[in-house]
């Protein structure tokens, strides 16, 4: 079941492809998330729900390693220039309400090495592992939300904790193969472990600059509540497929703390 876990993942899955987004159906969407693979966790949660005709129309515009965030160049920069270009055609031919922005924060805004990601500006190339570069970043994502929040209702999901202990290759051990037929040990043993401080403050000052612009949404509650972060859930099982992602299957059957932006109040027969 540990070795399982890093093979569970599933995105875009049955979403429906349409010029380089993925929709929940072939009807316009009043939700729309985006971000990077952290906000691609929810797809499917948000799938399973409206396949039971529990949540709005909805459009994931995600990309792995895709910020979004102007003036940000990512490792996947051809990729993510592409997808950015989207948004603004995506906010033209939809009813948009709500923008869910879902990041890897923890990876961006925080003391990493960010030798693969910087702000640009005034051809000027200022890497994110330094303190001038983090702040110019964070100030074009404020900027960013500030912008959409004149338009539409904003909602951050401030990401999920972020460490190698959650790894499944972690608690039993690695294999050159990358999954392991014969367990290391009979009694799989997987200790809690803190939240890192960082990433915590990283909350807090998400929240004093953009309060006042946006809705705040922690995902560390559910994660490591009590600031306290436990790898595998009650049945043993794995709740991340590696360092900063959770599972497919631990989405959608605890991670709620999204549903009230997306659901409906009355359920829609299909």
């Amino acid at each position: 079941k540990i070795s399982d876990a890093k093979e569970d993942w599933l995105h875009p899955g049955d979403l429906l492809e349409r010029n380089g987004a993925f929709y929940t159906s072939e009807s316009a969407a009043s939700i729309l998330f985006m971000g990077d693979s952290h906000m691609s966790q929810y797809s499917q949660r948000v799938l399973n729900l409206y396949q039971q005709g529990d949540s709005k129309e909805s459009v994931f515009l995600t990309g792995g390693g895709c910020t979004f965030i102007p003036n940000l160049v990512e490792k996947n920069d051809k990729k993510c220039s592409e997808k950015s270009k989207l948004l603004k055609e995506i906010l033209l031919i939809n009813p948009i309400e709500t923008i869910v922005i879902g990041l890897c924060f923890n990876c961006y805004f925080t003391k990493n090495d960010n030798s693969l990601t910087y702000h640009e500006s005034d051809q000027k190339r200022l890497l994110l592992s330094n303190d001038v570069g983090l702040n110019a970043a964070k100030i074009s994502f404020y900027n960013l939300v500030k912008k959409l929040s004149l338009k539409y209702k904003i909602i951050i999901l401030h990401d999920n904790p972020v460490d190698n202990r959650f790894d499944p290759t972690y608690i039993v051990g690695s294999s050159s193969e990358g999954k392991r037929s014969v367990p290391i040990i009979s009694n799989v043993v997987a200790e809690s472990f803190p939240q890192n401080l960082e990433q915590i403050e990283l909350e807090k000052d998400l929240i004093l600059n953009l309060s006042n612009y946006a809705t705040h949404i922690n995902q560390s509650e559910k994660v490591c509540p009590n600031a306290v972060c436990m790898p595998l859930d009650d049945n043993l099982i794995p709740i991340y497929k590696d360092s900063d992602h959770m599972t497919a299957s631990f989405v959608k059957s605890k991670m709620d703390v999204l549903d009230k932006f997306f659901k409906v109040t009355e359920r829609i027969i299909k």
